[in-house]
């Protein structure tokens, strides 16, 4: 009788103690949601591809908040100018997504790094199986214990999970700045290929108009063969140019588009660029703030300056994490004599082996390391901007004496033709002379791109806006490079 009572009360204890460990574990289940399908129907196009490219994106870019970058008003059928591509580049690049959902997994670690252990709830049963056991009950034992040493790193692993966010929200930025600025100087690449076209095609007319003059010629007897094969290896020249500046067009397009998030068979509209060279007294002062304290504005160095702080942070908690890991609760047990007993207990660990030597290392190191890369950023900046400020200056010096000898090939020019009116000089001789006039204008144009690019580094290595001047819609030799409406893109 006595043991069936006693299999009753331990039976009660464990529906009890089962209850409450059930309850329990049904808080600790997480919550699975599905994440909703980023496919179409058909399950090849990502179905933020189905947006539209005149409403939603316009709108995006309007809305856009970013340390760097301005929110524009962009209107499609007018072109894109190299700002506009820089602001869609940073909305529309799918590449950029997954540094975003860095700063989630950030948030994410903030708040992991603010929770506390679980208690921990213990249960013992000691069945008498041997020996004098008339008389005798079934032992428990019940337990629930706490680990408070986690209590004294929690302030600091929360710091360092904040400036952690921090620095991967700084690095988001920045990338997406860069990415803003890659757009831009694809965009600076194609616009001054298509200019470059323009040009050549100019010289493969004059060259064209040169050769039939000599080919007349030469069936009149007043020219040789020699001179007519002369011109017309320039006229091959010219024509390989051409090749060559389509092949270079049709790639730079293609680049632009995938920096730019838009897809293939989207046809860019460019607008006219307006850049004054030499340069203009705005464009010089604006070259001159952008290098005056942009380390404040390098956000890739205030997000390494973060995590310096946040592996500061980390020794503090390895060092923290010395002290002996201490556990307090509270114990209520029944022995075979039906003696129950209740009271509190403590656990403590006995660091002989392990006092985190090697943790207090490896962060102390990590910490060593954030700093030098810090430092190390700083130094490579400042030589970066020194470095690019300096050949500005060679760049713009170079052009205005390339300027120079450019103006007076033409006046040259002028007088060659006016001699060729009258006589007093040669077919061959003019279109000589314009030969080397188209190849200083290819020279001049050259030097403008390159200075551009030069602005846009400037702009990359200083994390400061430098306006280019853009205006108007540019305009191809075969007409204007529109849009098209492809509605449902975006």
């Amino acid at each position: 009788m006595i043991f069936s009572l006693d299999i009753k009360i331990l039976f009660r204890h464990i529906e009890a103690t089962g209850l409450i460990l059930f309850f329990l574990l049904l808080q600790g289940c997480a919550h699975y949601s599905y994440i909703e399908s980023l496919y179409s129907d058909n399950g090849t196009e990502p179905g933020i591809l189905k947006l539209s490219i005149g409403r939603t994106l316009a709108l995006k870019v309007k809305q856009i908040h970013h340390p760097l970058l301005k929110p524009l008003r962009i209107n499609f059928s007018d072109g894109i100018s190299a700002d506009e591509a820089a602001v869609i580049a940073v909305i529309a690049n799918p590449l950029l997504q997954s540094e975003r959902d860095r700063e989630k997994i950030a948030r994410a670690q903030v708040i992991q790094a603010g929770l506390l252990p679980n208690p921990q709830l213990s249960l013992s049963l000691e069945f008498p199986t041997a020996g004098a056991t008339h008389n005798t009950f079934t032992a428990y034992g019940l337990g629930l214990d706490w680990d408070v040493t986690s209590l004294i790193t929690r302030g600091s692993r929360l710091s360092s999970a904040k400036w952690s966010q921090e620095a991967v929200n700084l690095e988001v930025a920045w990338k997406e700045w860069l990415t803003a600025e890659t757009a831009r100087l694809k965009w600076l690449k194609l616009y001054w290929t298509l200019e470059k076209k323009k040009l050549l095609k100019k010289w493969s007319l004059a060259c064209q108009k040169r050769v039939k003059l000599l080919e007349e010629a030469v069936r009149h007897g007043i020219k040789t063969a020699p001179a007519l094969s002369s011109a017309q290896t320039e006229l091959a020249k010219v024509k390989a140019q051409i090749a060559k500046n389509r092949e270079d067009t049709q790639g730079q397009m293609a680049i632009l588009k995938r920096v730019m998030g838009l897809p293939p068979d989207y046809q860019l509209a460019l607008q006219k660029l307006d850049f004054k060279v030499p340069l203009t007294a705005t464009t010089k002062i604006a070259i001159e703030e952008a290098t005056k304290d942009f380390l404040d504005r390098r956000l890739d160095i205030l997000a390494l300056k973060a995590a310096c702080k946040a592996r500061d942070q980390e020794v503090k908690v390895a060092v923290l994490s010395r002290f002996p890991r201490l556990g307090i609760g509270i114990l209520h047990a029944r022995d075979t004599g039906d003696v129950i007993t209740t009271g509190p207990s403590v656990s403590i660990e006995i660091p002989i082996l392990d006092q985190r030597q090697g943790q207090i290392a490896k962060t102390k190191a990590l910490q060593i390391k954030a700093r030098d890369e810090y430092v190390s950023r700083i130094f490579e900046a400042r030589s970066r901007v020194a470095e690019i400020k300096e050949r500005i200056r060679c760049l713009t010096d170079y052009y205005s004496r390339l300027l120079e000898s450019s103006r007076i090939q033409e006046a040259m020019l002028k007088k060659y033709g006016k001699a060729l009116e009258k006589g007093m000089t040669d077919t061959l001789t003019y279109y000589q002379a314009l030969d080397s006039f188209h190849g200083q204008r290819i020279g001049l144009l050259q030097v403008k791109k390159g200075l551009t690019e030069l602005i846009v580094a400037l702009e990359m290595a200083t994390g400061t806006h430098i306006s280019l001047n853009e205006k108007t819609t540019y305009q191809g030799e075969q007409g204007k490079y529109m849009a098209k409406n492809i509605e449902g893109f975006r």
